[in-house]
C-alpha cells in the first residue's frame, strides 16, 4: 500500500529587487527551486534537524515555528546552526499561530525567539512575522554580503570603480577598472591584481602585520607602474570591497599614487577618483570604447551595415529535441517536412572557442557585434519575423545577418544601447524565406535586475499554465548554445547580476507563445511573429502563456505572465 505524499506547496508571497519571500507549511519544503535570494518562512519547529534542509539552499533568512521550545531548548536550537552560517533566523511564538499552517505564522505570528544575525538587522522578540521577513529580505546592504562581491561603485567617462571582496574575482574586464578590494595589500594580493590592466588598487592594510607585510604588495604594484593604496584595517572593513571604497581612509600609497596626488589620511574614495583620472598606456583596453563623440557616447557607427553570412542544414534532430522540451511526443520529421515557426533560432548557432567567452557566458564583444563594453549587461528585448516563403527539412540554409541600426538611449536606471540586426534565412542562392529584425539591449550593472512595477495582464481564452524549471531552461539553452550563465548557474545569477533565480530566456517564452497557436490551430500558418520582452520571469515559479482567437484579419494576441499575473511579454502573430 502507497503512502500519499503530502504537496511541498511553495508560495510566493513577496518578490521584488531583494528577493522572494517563501511561504510554505514545513521549512523542509525547502529544495532546488530555493536560492540565496528567498527568505523562507516554514511553519515547522525550528530545531537542528529541521534547519537542515534550508541551510542546503544558502537562503537570505528563516523563520520557523517555536513548538514550545520544550525541553533544552529543542524547538528553537536550530537557530544557532543559522547563525554558524551568517543567516538570520527567527521562531513564531507557539501559541501566536498554528504550526504546520505557513500563511497562518505569515500573517498572525510574532517572534518568539531568534538569534543575533535577526537582532543586528532589528528583529526581536514581539514582532510580527511578515515584518521580520521584510527585513531579512531587504538585508542587503544592512549586513554585507560577501557571496555577492562585486559592484559598481562609481562610473564615468573615464571608467569605472569596481568594488569586490577579494582581488581574485578581478578578470580581464576589469581591464581600465580602479579595483577597491576588500583583500590585504600583502604580496600576494598585489601579484595577482599586476597581472591586470588596471589604472589602480586600494586594499585593506590588515592592521599593516609584522614586518608591514600588510601593505608590502605597494612595492610590486610600484614595479608595474601601478597606483596602489592600502586602506587602515580601523577605517574599513576587511574583506568587504565596498567598505573600503565608503569608509576607508589612506594609511600608505606607493610612490606610482604619490604623483596622483594621494596622501596618507585622504578618503579611499578621493584616493580612487584620482586614480581613475590616469591616463592608461594605449596598448590597454578599457571599458570606455575608442571612439568617443563630444556626448561621451561610444560611436558606433561604424558596425551599421556590417554583415556576417553562415549556412547550416536542416537537421531533424534539434526539431525533434525542441518538440520534446515543449511536452510534446512528435519524434523526429522526415526530411521535406516544414520548418516550424521560430525553429530557425536552433540554427546558425554561435561557435565562438572557449577562450573567446566571456564571464556572463556569451562570446566577447567585438568582431560582428559591436564591443560595447561600457554596458556589459546584455538581453534579447525583441524580435519582428515575416515568413514570406517556406524552409523544409534537409536543405542547406544560409543566413545573412547585418547590423541595421546602434542607438543610444536613457532609461529609468541608466544608459542603454540597443543594436537592430536584420537576418535573412533561405535555401542557399535563393530569395529569403525567413526575414528577423531582432533587438539586441546592452545596459550597465547598475541597474536593477528586475522590475518592481510590472503591468497586470489578464487571462486569455487560450491560455497555458506551466512552471520552468532549471531542467527546462538547460535543454533549451543546450539547444540553441547559449552559454549565457542566467539561464543556468544559479550561484552566478543571484549573486552578481542580482537576480532572484534563473532567467527564463526570452526566446524560450516566445516559443512557449508559438506553441500556444499550434495548441489551439494546429492546422493555421503563421505568416508573420513580433514579441517584445516587458519584465524577467524566473524559474520554480508557476507562469502562463495566454492569447485570443484570431479576429477576421487573421491577427492573434499573446502574452506571457508571472505567477503573480504581471505582463512579462506581448506578441502578436498573424496567420493565413
Amino acid at each position: 500500500m502507497s503512502v500519499p505524499k503530502v504537496p511541498a506547496t511553495q508560495d510566493i508571497v513577496v518578490q521584488n529587487v531583494y528577493g522572494r519571500i517563501i511561504v510554505m507549511d514545513s521549512i523542509t519544503f525547502s529544495d532546488e527551486r530555493n536560492n540565496s535570494g528567498d527568505v523562507l518562512v516554514g511553519a515547522s519547529f525550528c530545531g537542528m534537524l529541521s534547519i537542515r534542509w534550508p541551510l542546503r539552499v544558502d537562503p537570505k533568512g528563516v523563520i520557523a515555528h517555536e513548538a514550545g521550545p520544550g525541553l533544552n531548548q529543542a524547538g528553537i536550537n536550530g537557530l544557532w546552526a543559522l547563525e554558524g552560517k551568517g543567516i538570520p533566523g527567527a521562531a513564531a511564538a507557539t501559541h501566536s499561530c498554528r504550526i504546520a499552517d505557513g500563511h497562518d505564522m505569515y500573517e498572525n505570528g510574532v517572534v518568539g525567539a531568534c538569534n543575533d544575525r535577526a537582532r543586528l538587522l532589528g528583529i526581536s522578540e514581539g514582532m510580527p512575522i511578515k515584518e521580520a521577513a521584510r527585513l531579512m529580505l531587504e538585508r542587503w546592504p544592512s549586513i554585507p554580503d560577501v557571496y555577492k562581491p562585486i559592484e559598481v561603485a562609481h562610473t564615468s567617462p573615464r571608467g569605472r570603480v569596481v568594488a569586490m571582496g577579494s582581488v581574485t574575482f578581478i578578470t580581464e574586464e576589469n581591464a581600465g577598472d580602479v579595483i577597491c578590494a576588500g583583500s590585504h595589500f600583502g604580496r600576494t594580493s598585489a601579484a595577482y591584481s599586476s597581472r591586470f590592466n588596471l589604472r589602480g588598487v586600494l586594499c585593506s592594510d590588515a592592521g599593516r602585520s609584522k614586518d608591514d607585510s600588510g601593505i608590502s604588495g605597494l612595492e610590486v604594484l610600484q614595479e608595474k607602474g601601478v597606483p596602489g593604496a592600502a586602506v587602515s584595517t580601523d577605517s574599513a572593513e576587511i574583506g568587504d570591497g565596498l567598505s573600503t571604497y565608503r569608509d576607508g581612509i589612506v594609511s600608505a600609497h606607493n610612490a606610482v599614487a604619490a604623483g596622483l596626488g594621494i596622501r596618507d589620511g585622504m578618503p579611499a574614495k578621493e584616493a580612487a577618483l584620482l586614480m581613475l583620472e590616469r591616463d592608461l598606456p594605449r596598448t590597454v583596453s578599457s571599458h570606455i570604447a575608442p571612439t568617443v563623440a563630444k556626448s561621451d557616447k561610444a560611436d558606433y557607427s561604424a558596425w551599421i551595415g556590417r554583415t556576417e553570412e553562415r549556412t547550416d542544414y536542416i537537421s531533424p534532430s534539434p526539431l525533434a529535441r525542441l518538440s520534446a522540451a515543449l511536452d510534446h511526443a512528435d519524434g523526429q520529421p522526415p526530411d521535406g517536412a516544414t520548418l516550424p515557426p521560430l525553429a530557425h533560432w536552433l540554427f546558425f548557432l554561435p561557435d565562438a572557442p572557449q577562450s573567446e567567452i566571456g564571464r556572463d557566458g556569451h562570446p566577447k564583444r567585438g568582431g560582428f557585434l559591436p564591443p560595447v563594453n561600457e554596458l556589459p549587461r546584455r538581453m534579447w528585448a525583441g524580435s519582428r519575423i515575416s515568413f514570406p516563403g517556406s524552409v523544409s527539412v534537409g536543405q542547406k540554409l544560409s543566413r545573412k545577418s547585418t547590423i541595421a541600426s546602434v542607438k543610444h538611449k536613457e532609461g529609468a536606471n541608466g544608459p542603454l544601447v540597443f543594436v537592430t540586426v536584420r537576418h535573412e534565412v533561405g535555401p542557399v542562392g535563393a530569395t529569403p524565406a525567413i526575414v528577423e529584425e531582432q533587438d539586441l539591449v546592452f545596459r550597465g550593472v547598475q541597474a536593477p535586475a528586475a522590475k518592481a512595477d510590472i503591468p497586470k495582464a489578464e487571462e486569455g481564452a487560450w491560455r497555458r499554465e506551466l512552471t520552468p524549471d532549471p531542467v527546462l531552461l538547460f535543454r533549451y539553452s543546450a539547444l540553441t548554445f547559449n552559454g549565457h550563465r542566467i539561464h543556468f548557474d544559479r550561484e552566478y545569477t543571484t549573486r552578481e547580476e542580482g537576480y532572484p533565480g534563473l532567467v527564463v530566456q526570452g526566446p524560450l517564452i516566445a516559443m512557449l507563445l508559438v506553441d500556444l497557436v499550434r495548441r489551439h490551430a494546429p492546422g493555421a500558418r503563421v505568416a508573420s511573429f513580433s514579441f517584445r520582452a516587458v519584465s524577467p520571469l524566473f524559474d520554480g515559479n508557476p507562469m502562463s502563456v495566454n492569447a485570443n482567437p484570431p479576429g477576421p484579419d487573421g491577427v492573434v494576441k499573446l502574452w506571457a505572465a508571472n505567477h503573480a499575473g504581471g505582463l512579462a511579454m506581448t506578441a502578436e502573430a498573424t496567420l493565413a
